[in-house]
Parts: structure tokens; sequence; C-alpha cells
């Protein structure tokens, strides 16, 4: 009698077996679109940093040209708010000046000066070089390639 109880329920609800697949299937599928989401999210980022840095290169090349050849340093950029609020990732810039040897533009009269600017986000994952070369023409009393 106690086995026909048993058989009797049987048809009236889901097995265990039943409810750990459909747990498992439902798991997955939100694991899935959790994943999705987070790789949306870094992408978002990165987009945001690809459109920011080409600006704040270019900004610090022309912040560079607007002061005379004996100004030119090394060292980090001028990271403005204009440029920084476009987005949330904190940026970092760097110059590095570098007068190229002069014995190769001797004849044509030039001191040759190249600039490299670095941006990167803190993390360091991302990364923009803009190199730029200036030519200057050399006086007479120029030194060591210097105008």
């Amino acid at each position: 009698m106690a086995l026909q109880t048993m058989t009797e329920h049987r048809g009236t609800g889901f097995t265990l077996l039943e409810v750990l697949i459909a747990v498992f299937v439902a798991a997955t599928a939100l694991l899935a679109v959790w994943k999705l989401h987070a790789q949306n999210a870094e992408l978002v980022s990165d987009i945001q940093f690809q459109a920011t840095a080409p600006f704040l290169a270019e900004q610090a090349l022309a912040e560079i040209d607007a002061l005379p050849p004996e100004r030119h340093a090394s060292g980090p950029c001028r990271v403005d708010d204009a440029a920084a609020s476009s987005g949330t990732i904190p940026l970092r810039c760097e110059i590095l000046i570098e007068w190229m040897d002069p014995k190769p533009w001797k004849s044509l009269g030039a001191s040759v000066e190249r600039i490299d600017i670095t941006v990167s986000d803190a993390s360091e994952t991302n990364r923009f070089r803009l190199r730029g070369y200036r030519f200057y023409p050399v006086s007479s009393d120029s030194r060591s390639g210097r105008k």
C-alpha cells in the first residue's frame, strides 16, 4: 500500500533531477548575460580612452609648438579638465623630447627635434603614442644642435 501511494503522487510534480537541470540552465543563461555586460563595460572604457588620448596628445604637441625651442622640455603633460572630463578614466601624459644627432642634418643647415608624447590610462593597459619631428634652421651661434 505504501508503494501505491508513492506512485500515485509521481505525476503531479517535478523530480529533483528536473529541478536541478532547470536551475543549471537558468544559471548558465544568467552567467552569459553577466559576462556580456562586463565585456560591454570594458569596451566602453577602451573606446572612451581611444577617443580622448589622441586629443590630449595633439593638445600637448600644440602647446610645445607654441613655445620657443629653447623652452622645450621632457616631463609630464598637462591633462586639463576639458579633455579629462569627457570620461571617468584617469589619464597620464608624458613628453619625451630629444635633439637628434646634428651630423646628418648639418648639410641641410637644420637641427632636428624628436617629440614623443605618450598618453596612458592609470593601469597602463591602454597606451597611445604620438611622435613628431621639428626642423629648425641652424644659426651661427648654435650649441650642440640647438638653435
